[in-house]
Order: structure tokens, then sequence, then C-alpha cells
């Protein structure tokens, strides 16, 4: 939805014949609808919207896997093309303040990734981050100044569902709070080079920290509130 519009893109026929090779609107004042060419048809992929702008990511192309973003300017009627760093299907998206989140999904090979791309559009910058736990097949919701990426299956298609949430705010760019639990995390500096501060409303349990591959790097058990981190040996990079 934007602008008092509804776009529909993408799609297949019946028994995932062919490609749907248009964007149905339906604009909602005049309960008229109209169609636009899409530029990289495609199916399973999922769309979003910030300010002016309509955002189709990601999806499958004859079983192989799409990192193309294509983003339609509703006042202009133009299309422009954005690429993420890995094709994925079944994306979540989710916009907060000049952000718009593209969370987890799935490989062609159906394995879910735990990766965030985020576009600021007030800067046209890109940055990656990860979730706690790979998702794909999950749900995005907006709730006031945070966005909650919530649910899906962390195991290859079939397997078990995942219980827990992932919740950013617009006052940082990392997981302000992850779990079932409403518990306020906080973690900071954010980027860091020589420490890094973790301070939680209800006791630490343990403490992993991973890399943007899912490597697992560090790994404490704790009983405290708050805990402080030397991360002087780890590599310039996203964890």
């Amino acid at each position: 939805y934007c602008n008092g519009k509804v776009y529909i893109a993408g799609g297949s026929g019946v028994g995932l014949s062919g490609v749907v090779t248009t964007v149905d609107i339906y604009d909602i004042a005049s309960a008229t609808w109209s169609t636009i060419p899409f530029p990289n048809p495609r199916r399973w992929l999922t769309g979003g919207s910030l300010g002016n702008l309509v955002f189709f990511a990601g999806g499958d192309v004859t079983q192989s896997n799409s990192d193309y973003i294509d983003i339609y300017n509703s006042t202009t009627g133009q299309w422009s093309l954005k690429t993420m760093a890995a094709g994925k299907q079944y994306i979540e998206i989710a916009s907060l303040g000049n952000k718009i989140y593209f969370a987890g999904g799935s490989d062609a090979g159906y394995f879910p990734k735990n990766t965030i791309d985020i576009y600021d559009i007030s800067t046209g910058v890109w940055s990656t981050h990860i979730l706690s736990v790979a998702r794909s097949r999950h749900a995005a919701v907006k709730v006031g100044h945070r966005v909650m990426f919530a649910g899906g299956s962390f195991i290859v298609q079939g397997g078990l569902p995942q219980i827990s949430v992932d919740v950013f705010t617009d006052a940082t760019v990392g997981i302000a709070e992850t779990g079932s639990d409403q518990n306020d995390l906080a973690v900071y500096p954010n980027p860091a080079s020589s420490i890094i501060n973790i301070n939680m409303a209800d006791q630490l349990l343990y403490i992993k920290i991973f890399d943007i591959n899912g490597r697992l790097l560090y790994a404490s058990e704790t009983g405290a509130i708050n805990m402080t981190i030397d991360i002087t040996g780890f590599k310039n990079g996203v964890y």
C-alpha cells in the first residue's frame, strides 16, 4: 500500500506455470484497477513501501533465487533497481523511519537465512545485519518505533517452527530485543572497536556472538544483568 493505492505484483499461474508480468494497482478512492509492466517478473517475492516508494524484493525465477529489489516511485511512475547481498525468497519487509528492512528468507534449497538488508532512503546507503536466528516464512510488523520479525521456520522446509521475536528500534540499527518476552536489551556502542556493553532488565542466561555467516565466535554463560565483552580480537565486520 502506498499513497492510497494497493500494489500487487508477481506470482505464477496454475501449477507454477508462467510468471505474472504486470503489477495490478487498486485505487481505493476511485475503486478502480489499472496495470503497469513489472520489469523483472518473478514469484515468491515480497512487497512493502516507504514514503512514495514501493519495493518488490527477492523471489524465484525458474528455480533460481533473485537478489533484485524493484523500486517503483509512485509520484514519477519510474522504476529503479537495487540488489541485496544474496538472492532469497520468502523475505519479510518492514519500514521504520527512513529505513526499510528486508529480513530473513530462504535460498533455492529452502534453507532459511539470518541476514537483514537495510536501505536508508535518506542517504541511499545499504547495511547488513543479522537476526538472532535464521527465519523463513515468518511475519513482520511495525509497532510504534519498533519493527518485529516473528516466528517462521529455522530449519529446512518442513522443519520446526521458530517461536522467538527479533525487534529493531529506530534508535539503533542493531537488535533491541530478542525472544518471546518483552525484555529490554541494550547493546552498545554500535559500531564498536574494543568492547561492547550488554545491559538487560532481567538476568542474562548466556551470550553468543555470531558473524554474518552464522559462525559462532563467542559464547559465555552468565547470571548477571550487565556484561562487558572484549572484542579487540575480532576482525572488522558485522556480528
